[in-house]
């Protein structure tokens, strides 16, 4: 029988003993033992002995794959090593043999001269003991002597065994040196990307300066709409206080004036300086300062401030015919360029000389944005030149707007030159424009 509490072979008397019937226990036949036990032994070795067994044999095929590869690595290492230092050991025995040869060949004529003078010596030493074979001997003799004293000595051949070609050493310092030369061209490889990839767009750093330049231009602006607000100006004649006028005559306030601010002040030839000046007190006479206003001026605002006068007047000009009511007119600029009503019923007048009502702003916005471009004509030629990779002397149509938007031109069509012409790829010859403007500016 088998206790399978305490798992062990008993017989029928000892499952009555106090060890086995003390605490429940189960008996079974050795039969059952056996089978319930190798099948529980069958069940571990198929689910885990095996597999496992696959796995090392895996491990160990990879292990013995990796040794293969290292001894085949290994073969062909040293077959290369063989190859190439047996080429060296063949060079190395030639360069000895040549002058191995060359040694030996002085070699032996040496020793033909030294056995030469041995010969002339024995037969001297040897003439004392027999006097007729050496006076028979004698002519012979002397001829052998004179062989050996007229025959000079050899110049022994400049053989150095030290300049053998040491080509294990030359190997060496190169090995020595490649690690120093790695560094050194990883480290100009880092210089040539840094120096490739760092280096600042110059298109980039234009525009950062154009737009710095405008900001500028705006605060400038700026202010000086501020410092007006605090500017007094001359009742009569509108010039402003300043440290040559202050205490000074006034050429407009004579006698003769009709009205004045202060009846004590009027005829007094003198300024008389207030920062609200009333346009009723001034002379009717036709021209004062206050109205005179250039084209440059204008243009000086227009860039400062980018003010797109061209889209401003599409805008009112449906029937795109290059004029616009006079109302129109005295909206748009006074609601861009701040003039005073009199400044832009003079500006009015002079692009409408037939008093029709419309104003041809076409010709006004040309006008202004030739000087505007005749002022900067070199930088803008610089900025088209910069965006001509190709240096053909033509840009497109976009790329001329666009450049001459960064200069304050603002513009919807290019077409508002007369100079500029556009080729059937859209393209426009800038190099033409900039000579035609300034042959017109001369």
């Amino acid at each position: 029988m088998y206790s399978d509490t305490n798992e062990a072979l008993i017989c029928e008397d000892c499952a009555i003993m106090p060890n086995f019937t003390r605490y429940p226990s189960k008996n079974v036949g050795i039969d059952e033992a056996f089978r319930v036990r190798l099948s529980g032994l069958y069940n571990l070795l198929n689910n885990y002995i095996l597999p496992k067994q696959g796995q090392l044999i895996g491990q160990k095929a990879k292990v013995e794959g990796c040794l293969g590869d290292l001894k085949n690595s290994k073969g062909q290492i040293e077959k290369d090593m063989k190859g190439e230092f047996s080429a060296m050991n063949e060079r190395l025995n030639f360069s000895y043999g040549t002058k191995q040869a060359v040694l030996q060949h002085d070699l032996k004529e040496l020793q033909s001269d030294l056995d030469r003078v041995e010969q002339i010596i024995n037969i001297v030493e040897g003439s004392s003991s027999d006097q007729i074979s050496f006076l028979q001997r004698s002519t012979d003799l002397r001829n052998l002597i004179d062989l050996s004293l007229s025959k000079p000595l050899r110049m022994i051949a400049d053989v150095d065994a030290n300049d053998m070609p040491k080509e294990l050493a030359k190997v060496r310092e190169i090995v020595s040196d490649f690690e120093a030369l790695k560094n050194l061209i990883s480290i100009k490889d880092e210089l040539i990307w840094k120096l490739i990839h760092e280096k600042p767009n110059q298109k980039d750093i234009n525009e950062s300066a154009q737009r710095e330049l405008a900001e500028w231009a705006r605060l400038t602006e700026k202010y000086t709409q501020e410092l007006r607000k605090f500017q007094i100006n001359c009742e009569y004649c509108g010039c402003a206080l300043n440290e040559e006028n202050i205490n000074s005559n006034c050429h407009k306030n004579l006698r003769g004036e009709s009205r004045g601010p202060i009846q004590r002040l009027q005829g007094t030839g003198r300024h008389y300086f207030t920062d609200q000046p009333r346009p009723s007190y001034r002379s009717s006479s036709p021209a004062t300062k206050e109205s005179d206003v250039s084209i440059k001026d204008l243009a000086r605002i227009v860039k400062q401030k980018f003010i797109p006068l061209q889209r401003l007047f599409l805008q009112e000009d449906i029937n795109r015919s290059g004029s616009v009511q006079t109302k129109d007119f005295f909206d748009i600029i006074s609601s861009t360029l701040e003039l005073t009503k009199s400044q832009i019923a003079d500006l009015a007048s002079k692009f409408d000389k037939k008093k029709s009502g419309l104003v041809k702003y076409f010709k006004f916005v040309k006008q202004i944005c030739e000087e505007i471009i005749k002022e900067n004509i070199k930088s803008l030629l610089d900025a088209f030149r910069y965006s001509d990779e190709e240096l053909e002397g033509v840009v497109s149509a976009d790329v001329f707007l666009k450049i001459l938007a960064d200069f304050g031109v603002v513009l919807e069509n290019p077409k508002i030159f007369k100079f500029v012409e556009v080729d059937d790829n859209g393209d426009i010859e800038y190099l033409s424009f900039i000579n035609d403007l300034v042959r017109k500016k001369r």
